[in-house]
């Protein structure tokens, strides 16, 4: 379909941007008029003090402008899925969100559609692709940015480079087939878990250079709550989706019949052979590491083309564990350290183990290729 007959909605989420809001309606009205686009913008408020609602709901009188007060339930998750459920509503063909501040270029509109019209399922503004640069961040906020980007794309093995821009078009489809009942991320984070269920649904992504310019005018929402949120919310999404998935359970057994393996060696060693126990305990930990690489890689993973060699991919086991059991040791003594009854803190300590255990051999010694 060309894109001049395509029905655009373009969703602003808006909290005291009314140094902005009047500048960004105009520019990307007249984006749409000299491109002959069909579109609607779709501003979504959250009580602005600041009139930020008020100001759009003047510009919507002689603008191709919707505004959407909210009162309940704030924040940029929320008024992201409230706009996309209006859009959906109104029957718009593909859903572009972008900020409030100029920090992402309207010019790129058009852009995307094009992109749209090749093929592509959803289309990110990326400022780490060549190319792409972002404009007035200072080191620090550079080490962050990149800090927390790359923790998510490990954590949730996210392919896309830039899983933090807001700058997106989607097609009506993607909306259409995402859980978004799943997401429960309401701050920045929710742009994570969108994409994490994007990717898993194999839906195609391109990604498009922009240059992304801190904000001139008005405050970053960013807290440093949100920060902690976002952390929270990336182990909590991985978690979910390993619980509910069947190479995990695989993995999990494969695991206690290495407990087995390492209690009846100990046993044997220590008690039989009367081997010292710290040569026995190390002896009986390595028989059970052996026998799990063993079961994981004929049986869990049996399915992974890597491109590693056997022995390579032992190494690579190895060291995961010896992480898995370094950050269950950690926080057994972190919780008792707290008055966590002790067997309590082990526990939490295994479970955190066992996922980072997955995780790295799931993401590195079986890794596909």
């Amino acid at each position: 379909m060309d894109k001049k007959r395509r029905k655009l909605a373009v969703i602003i989420p808006t909290y005291n941007e009314k140094d902005n809001i009047s500048k960004l309606i105009i520019k990307i009205s007249e984006i749409f008029r000299n491109n002959r686009i069909n579109a609607k913008i779709i501003i979504v408020d959250d009580d602005s003090p600041d009139g930020t609602g008020e100001i759009a709901d003047k510009f919507a009188k002689a603008y191709p402008v919707v505004v959407l007060h909210r009162k309940k339930d704030r924040g940029y998750g929320n008024s992201i899925r409230e706009g996309v459920n209006y859009a959906v509503k109104i029957d718009s063909d593909v859903i572009i969100t972008l900020d409030s501040d100029f920090s992402h270029n309207p010019a790129e509109i058009p852009k995307m559609l094009s992109k749209i019209e090749e093929g592509v399922d959803v289309v990110i503004g990326s400022r780490r692709v060549a190319g792409g640069k972002i404009v007035g961040w200072n080191l620090w906020r550079h080490f962050c940015s990149s800090g927390a980007m790359n923790f998510s794309r490990f954590v949730l093995g996210l392919k896309t480079l830039d899983v933090t821009s807001g700058f997106r078009a989607y097609k009506k489809e993607v909306i259409e087939k995402i859980p978004f009942y799943k997401i429960k991320s309401n701050g920045y984070s929710f742009l994570e878990e969108l994409l994490f269920y994007i990717e898993k649904s194999k839906f195609k992504i391109a990604e498009i250079p922009i240059v992304f310019v801190d904000r001139k005018k008005g405050k970053s929402k960013l807290s440093k709550k949100e920060i902690i949120n976002f952390f929270i919310n990336m182990i909590r999404i991985k978690s979910a989706s390993v619980l509910e998935s069947k190479t995990f359970f695989k993995f999990l057994i494969v695991g206690l019949i290495g407990i087995l393996i390492n209690t009846f060696s100990l046993l044997i060693f220590k008690s039989f052979l009367a081997i010292p126990l710290m040569i026995s305990g190390l002896l009986a930990i390595e028989l059970s590491v052996i026998s799990n690489f063993s079961f994981n890689n004929l049986w869990t993973f049996s399915d992974r083309n890597t491109g590693f060699g056997i022995f390579n991919k032992f190494f690579r086991y190895h060291l995961s564990v010896l992480i898995g059991i370094t950050i269950n040791y950690l926080l057994l003594l972190l919780l008792s350290s707290y008055g966590l009854y002790y067997l309590i803190s082990n526990i939490i300590g295994i479970f955190f183990g066992t996922i980072c255990n997955y995780l790295l051999s799931s993401r590195w010694a079986w890794r596909e290729k």
